[in-house]
Order: C-alpha cells, then sequence, then structure tokens
C-alpha cells in the first residue's frame, strides 16, 4: 500500500500563458521506520517548476508512505 504523507508547496511566481513549463523530480530521502503494523518506507520527492528562462515558479515537496 501507498499512503500519502503529506505535500508542501512553495510558489515564488506564476506562469505566464502560452510559456513552456519545465519539471523535474528527484527523490531527496528515502528511510524506513518500524511502525506497529511493520516496516513503513517513507519516500520524499521534490519537483522543481520552472519557466523557459530557468526561473523558478514553484517547489513541491511530498512524501508517500509504503507499507
Amino acid at each position: 500500500r501507498v499512503l500519502n504523507g503529506g505535500n508542501q508547496v512553495e510558489i515564488y511566481q506564476l506562469a505566464k500563458p502560452g510559456e513552456k513549463i519545465k519539471v523535474r523530480s528527484k527523490y531527496i530521502d528515502i528511510y524506513q521506520k518500524d511502525g506497529r503494523s511493520g516496516t513503513l518506507v517513507f519516500l520524499i520527492t521534490e519537483t522543481l517548476y520552472k519557466n523557459e528562462k530557468d526561473e523558478l515558479l514553484l517547489k513541491a515537496i511530498q512524501t508517500r508512505i509504503i507499507r
């Protein structure tokens, strides 16, 4: 099972109409903990959204929990 452990979003600026957006995601942390129901694996992913000028528009961090 995969559970949503939370989302964090930081908005820096809005995209303009017709502007192309680049999106890049990467894992920033992977760790495990022992829970009551067994081992839990936490995946922390960071996704950056940038415009054509390589200016940061939005940063999203998502935590997924696998049990």
